[in-house]
């Protein structure tokens, strides 16, 4: 998957390693703060992304490949509306599961136009793994031990050996997100790989909430479903046809 010459195929088959780690995130959550994340952060993240490009780089989208990101979007807002508002009102997780999208959006959007700077030295996508894991360490660290001591000093004090098998696991899957993320990213646009780490949160949802939470999608559910992977779909053929087309110019 990573080497493929294709972007376009890159980017609908890159779901899949993605989805999978999705899939068992989504396992863990509530169901409504799960709908949050794809609500807030799906057509945020697109359109902060295109404006991005567009006054850091001056790219702009064409217009049909602006429309696909809007079905992509009305169809991830379509999905989520039913259970953020189940009971008629904006519930509380879902105020705090905004709160953190929007920083989180932020964040997220101004690394990845980071990660496309013309100025950003040029690191081989094995190189970059390590590079962005030893400067996430510290934060990470740090917040970890304000925020989650109690669980941190249980594991480390007391493993277990479901307790290691997880992390090691983590450790191994997390690296090879990563170093198929970055082999992505250094393939196709911006815009193309937020595609593909943002598509997949829709359907690794519907699946969890099918098989680990024994839930039912209703009907307007599933149209968003729908809209949201034909509109990646339309996306990924345009991107295609245009490199391509550059090709034979």
């Amino acid at each position: 998957v990573c080497h493929s010459p294709r972007p376009s195929v890159l980017v609908l088959l890159s779901i899949l390693p993605f989805s999978g780690r999705e899939y068992l995130l989504c396992s863990t959550e509530s169901s409504a703060h799960g709908h949050c994340i794809i609500c807030g952060v799906v057509p945020s993240y697109f359109w902060s992304k295109i404006t991005g490009e567009f006054i850091f780089y001056g790219k702009r989208q064409s217009l049909m490949k602006s429309l696909s990101l809007v079905v992509v979007a009305t169809g991830a807002v379509l999905f989520a509306y039913e259970d953020a508002f189940e009971n008629g009102s904006f519930s509380e997780v879902a105020g705090v599961a905004y709160a953190y999208l929007a920083v989180n959006t932020l964040a997220t959007t101004a690394y990845n136009l980071y990660n496309k700077s013309p100025y950003r030295p040029e690191l081989p996508p094995l190189s970059s793994v390590f590079y962005n894991n030893v400067l996430s360490f510290v934060p990470v660290a740090s917040f970890s031990a304000l925020w989650e001591r109690t669980a941190l000093i249980s594991v480390f004090s007391s493993p277990s050996y479901d307790a290691l098998l997880h992390l090691s696991l983590s450790g191994v899957v997390g690296f090879a997100i990563s170093l198929c993320g970055f082999e992505l990213q250094s393939r196709v646009s911006a815009t193309s790989f937020t595609l593909a780490t943002n598509v997949n949160k829709i359907i690794s949802l519907a699946l969890s909430l099918l098989f680990l939470k024994g839930k039912s999608l209703t009907q307007s559910a599933w149209i968003g479903l729908l809209l949201s992977v034909v509109g990646a779909l339309i996306y990924s053929k345009l991107a295609s046809s245009k490199r391509k087309q550059e090709k034979k110019e």
